[in-house]
């Protein structure tokens, strides 16, 4: 057993810890906004999305970059399952040094429609687990989807965030995505947009169109692939939303598919993986989507790290 210097030594080795983890999260509850557009209905015509439509849109981002809360975006990504978002994998995965973000790194806020402002009902939550298909290439953005799993669950009675079912129901062509959805509901998407290169504040909501692939780009490089789609966001002409990738496309109160990139030569034309494709891959590494152990292993973790530290420094 450790005698007491070496007990000293795993005490301070834990207020370290805790003193670090107390700075993060003051870091992320500052209210401090950065430049941003407030929503201006006359400059596009674009409109406010709204809690009951969004309740499920989570923003992902970066801890090391969230000085300012809301800084620290990089993507969207869609709550369907008490512990899982998911997202496109482009967006996890660091083209500087050509691998995945640790989950580390990440952070996902959920329970707010201004991307600057947290109010009672915000949950800011880390990440345990990130997966990825095995396929999923980075530059032809092959099965470019994602699942990450958030530390805890979120509460099952929380007022605003609440998580969306995923549509099961696979498309046999390009051509006809999910026709009996389409012509009864139509498609629509909540995005984080941005005007003269800021950001615009609030959450966005464009209704969207069909596009074939002649009228999206034949040879964008996305459409090559199976399990993609390409859809028009009407009404953005005058800013842009192309870089918000796994920004959620619903209809009908289901996830119909997640924004992979944009086209290559339409401007207002989006590529989208069909989650639909993806269901089976999905259902099978979440289970039921619940991650009640995650803190548990995480202090396991800790003190197998804390003790393997005190080890090495006696050598």
């Amino acid at each position: 057993m450790f005698d007491r210097e070496h007990l000293r030594k795993i005490l301070k080795i834990f207020i370290v810890a805790f003193l670090c983890c107390d700075l993060q999260i003051s870091s992320l509850q500052t209210n401090t906004v950065a430049a941003h557009h407030d929503f201006d209905g006359e400059a596009f015509n674009g409109t406010l999305a709204t809690l009951d439509k969004a309740r499920y849109h989570a923003s992902i981002r970066l801890s090391a970059k969230e000085t300012k809360f809301g800084d620290g975006h990089i993507c969207s990504g869609a709550l369907v399952a008490p512990s899982v978002v998911l997202t496109v994998a482009s967006c996890i995965y660091d083209y500087n040094s050509n691998m995945s973000r640790h989950p580390s790194e990440l952070k996902v806020i959920m329970g707010t429609l201004n991307r600057y402002q947290r109010t009672k009902f915000t949950l800011v939550y880390g990440v345990t687990h990130v997966y990825q298909q095995k396929t999923f290439n980075p530059h032809t953005l092959r099965d470019n989807i994602a699942i990450i799993l958030l530390e805890r669950d979120i509460p099952e009675d929380h007022p605003i965030v609440q998580p969306i079912h995923i549509n099961l129901l696979k498309t046999n062509t390009r051509t006809n995505v999910h026709a009996n959805v389409k012509m009864q509901y139509g498609y629509e998407v909540t995005s984080w947009c941005a005007k003269e290169s800021l950001p615009i504040a609030q959450l966005i909501a464009f209704n969207a169109s069909e596009l074939s692939n002649q009228a999206c780009s034949i040879n964008d490089k996305a459409l090559s692939t199976q399990g993609t789609y390409c859809l028009e966001l009407t009404h953005m002409e005058q800013v842009t939303c192309r870089e918000n990738i796994g920004a959620p496309l619903h209809a009908d109160n289901k996830l119909i598919g997640l924004v992979s990139h944009a086209s290559t030569t339409k401007h207002t034309a989006i590529i989208y993986t069909d989650v639909s494709h993806h269901a089976k891959w999905i259902l099978s590494t979440v289970g039921k989507g619940n991650n009640q152990n995650s803190s548990i292993w995480g202090v396991i973790g800790f003190l197998v790290f804390t003790i393997f530290t005190v080890k090495s420094r006696k050598k």
